[in-house]
């Protein structure tokens, strides 16, 4: 089926990706960048997914497969930074452990967010898809625009692209 390939292709398109991009955010200075520009791509493919009907659907299908990618960046640009916060490994665990708790705790808020408003509001399955993209876009704008203006700071490169390679080749190889 079409939705099949499409998701193929998402599954794809991220471990293609993303050698590239880690030795981007590794070997260069615009790790910060690399997560608000990934940021800014995501809250406007989900503010575009709100259209999503029947009309629209193949297109909004498309767009999750820029959506993946664009996530697997912004994780990749914000793990970055998580691996510095200490050098101490049982320390570290606890930071992502806490990390991966307000995520989960996140997302099941999320659920009952679009469940109780779609329930309120009455909306079938493409109404409560619309509810839901509605909400992500219109949270996670000033959420990622506080996160990347103000609280993630600009960062030199963790290390040299060795000689004799470039990105592409260093991430591929690492």
């Amino acid at each position: 089926s079409i939705l099949t390939n499409i998701a193929i292709a998402s599954g794809l398109l991220g471990p293609i990706l993303m050698p590239i991009f880690g030795a981007f955010v590794d070997h260069t200075r615009y790790r910060k960048e690399v997560g608000a520009y990934s940021a800014a791509g995501l809250t406007i493919v989900k503010g575009i997914e709100i259209f999503v009907g029947p009309k629209t659907w193949f297109y909004i299908a498309l767009l999750q497969v820029l959506s993946s990618v664009l996530y697997n960046i912004h994780v990749t640009a914000t793990y970055a930074y998580t691996s510095e916060l200490t050098r101490n490994a049982n320390q570290q665990a606890d930071y992502n452990a806490f990390y991966m708790t307000v995520v989960y705790v996140s997302t099941l808020l999320f659920m009952a967010e679009v469940i109780l408003v779609s329930r309120f509001l009455g909306t079938d399955d493409v109404g409560t898809a619309r509810v839901s993209q509605t909400i992500t876009a219109l949270t996670s704008a000033p959420i990622f625009y506080l996160a990347w203006s103000s609280l993630f700071r600009e960062k030199p490169a963790l290390n040299e692209v060795p000689p004799g390679m470039n990105l592409l080749t260093c991430g591929i190889r690492k």
